[in-house]
């Protein structure tokens, strides 16, 4: 990670940003003002439209080895006991930092990192600025179009998954997130 990246993440998770109460809803993701309101909207949407929650249905769980301490990181039922797996999963990532002011100082030990986190109490914020303080040097991605020989060897030889995520970040390849 360079500076822009460090600095970008510490926006994104700065803890202090208002929220409106109930949430202010928008039909897309980039107009949300943080990312603590966006899932305000997301918690709010759930309670609004529980007994549409339909759990067990098209969920991935990547995470689970990472948060041991939790019940589960997928919602299994359906209605008002998947709305509580559901709230329980945003008060995970919510009280981890993403934009949403917190009280305490720690973070709950359910919703801490069991596995690879020197550090599970502190927010992500607060891991971010330290990261800041302490960066390796860091180099700029080349378009692919200055690709060597041995750069299409080693893409070659690299994973799928991660050939395809260095074509993502590659500077010719801009994300854009569209609404409509």
């Amino acid at each position: 990670m360079d500076h822009e990246r460090v600095n970008a993440m510490c926006l994104i998770e700065y803890p202090e940003w208002e929220s409106a109460s109930p949430p202010d809803l928008h039909d897309c993701v980039t107009e949300y003002p943080n990312i603590g309101a966006f899932y305000s909207a997301v918690a709010y949407g759930a309670a609004q439209l529980t007994e549409y929650l339909h759990g067990g249905v098209n969920q991935v769980d990547l995470f689970s080895a990472y948060y041991r301490n939790m019940p589960s990181l997928i919602v299994t039922d359906s209605g008002e006991v998947g709305f509580r797996e559901v709230d329980l999963l945003i008060q995970a990532i919510t009280e981890q930092g993403e934009g949403i002011s917190r009280a305490r100082e720690d973070i709950v030990y359910s919703f801490q990192n069991t596995a690879t986190d020197n550090a599970p109490q502190l927010s992500h914020f607060e891991k971010f600025i330290k990261v800041r303080g302490n960066l390796p040097e860091t180099y700029a991605v080349k378009p692919e179009s200055d690709y060597s020989q041995d750069d299409q060897e080693l893409l070659k030889r690299t994973s799928p998954a991660c050939a395809m995520r260095w074509k993502r970040y590659s500077p010719e390849r801009t994300p854009v997130i569209s609404c409509g």
